[in-house]
């Protein structure tokens, strides 16, 4: 009896192991979806190309904003570092990076020298 026992639950394990795995999966899409891909095909990969963010690392007179420039300079050679005027402060911005997620990733590395740092995107 132990014998038969164990050879039907034997079986019955086989036959489902054996059905799970012969199951398949259907997805529908929808078609609202399927267009929203074919348009961004369309688009391509460049649509967002003239988007250049920047980490802005200081902001205040003419002296600080020399010392800033020349420490980045020393401190990150690869990076592009600029100085520009607005109003009536001159505002020190490093990097140039093509996605928001590629200057955050640096963000991280500038804050530990410059706690005030901030990513954005400039004005043409």
């Amino acid at each position: 009896m132990k014998a038969l026992f164990i050879t039907i639950v034997s079986v019955v394990s086989f036959t489902q192991i054996s059905f799970a795995q012969e199951e398949k999966n259907n997805i529908e899409q929808s078609p609202v979806l399927e267009k929203l891909i074919e348009l961004k095909k369309k688009m391509g990969p460049n649509e967002n190309m003239d988007k250049i963010f920047t980490i802005q690392v200081f902001s205040g007179k003419r002296e600080n904003a020399d010392i800033t420039l020349k420490d980045l300079k020393t401190k990150h050679p690869d990076w592009a570092c600029d100085m520009q005027h607005e109003w009536s402060n001159y505002k020190i911005r490093i990097g140039k990076f093509r996605s928001r997620l590629e200057a955050d990733k640096h963000l991280i590395e500038v804050k530990t020298e410059y706690p005030h740092a901030f990513v954005i995107t400039p004005t043409k």
